[in-house]
């Protein structure tokens, strides 16, 4: 079984994965890191869209804490025209009405910012963006999920802010740039020193990385895409 290969060849951890899949990443071992929520495209931006997502957002942080993860991931969504100070303010406004219950189920909610062009409009694709909502609700258990395949695609100086903005980061996510495959195929982002200044900043969280195996691959050869991932990984931290 694919989970528990994973687990055998030393991954600890999974996100993000969907329902039916749950059960064989806890079976096999795997901490689930956190789990995604709603409001990618429709999301805490526009007020028209809070009542909604706020009761899935709880929804899915009473399961976090059911199957033990530490986080919700949540998203701006679309920009449609919007002005980034008004997205913001409006994001402020429902994700402060969630932050009592961070606090009962001891759940955090990370924050993702996304490239807009693989996520086209997407309204929180910058890291001032996030920064400026992390600043806003100034709360502990409110963070940002930084992943460094999205930032350095909208040119954002990701070393940089990794370095001066760790305070605010929850979690880290990376994969190849240009391509979005497993990171050892990576040409622009060099993940030595991403790892560099994760360390040097005193990040002890995950690094999770975008795992989707290559088209027309067969189970055994994904599983050799992940090893190599994850051999890679180790002969950057020598």
């Amino acid at each position: 079984e694919f989970m528990a290969e994973a687990k055998a060849m030393g991954y600890s951890g999974v996100e993000m994965l969907p329902e039916h899949e749950l059960p064989q990443a806890l079976e096999a071992g795997l901490e689930l890191v956190n789990l995604s929520g709603p409001g990618m495209t429709q999301g805490f931006n526009r007020l028209e869209h809070h009542s909604t997502l706020i009761l899935q957002v709880q929804e899915a942080m009473r399961k976090a804490k059911r199957l033990n993860a530490k986080a919700v991931i949540i998203f701006s969504g679309n920009r449609a025209g919007q002005d980034d100070r008004e997205g913001i303010a409006h994001c402020a406004l429902g994700l402060q009405t969630l932050l009592p219950l961070c606090d009962e189920l001891e759940i955090e909610l990370h924050f993702e910012m996304l490239n807009s062009e693989n996520h086209q409009d997407y309204q929180a694709s910058s890291t001032k963006y996030g920064l400026a909502l992390w600043e806003k609700l100034a709360h502990p258990r409110f963070r940002l999920l930084y992943d460094v395949y999205h930032m350095e695609k909208m040119g954002e100086p990701v070393l940089l802010d990794l370095k001066t903005h760790h305070q605010a980061i929850g979690h880290v996510h990376c994969a190849a740039n240009p391509d979005r495959e497993a990171i050892q195929h990576s040409v622009s982002v060099h993940y030595r020193k991403v790892l560099e200044v994760l360390e040097n900043a005193g990040y002890c969280g995950y690094l999770g990385q975008e795992f989707i195996p290559p088209k027309g691959s067969s189970a055994t050869e994904a599983l050799e895409e992940l090893r190599g991932s994850l051999e890679h990984l180790k002969s950057m931290c020598v």
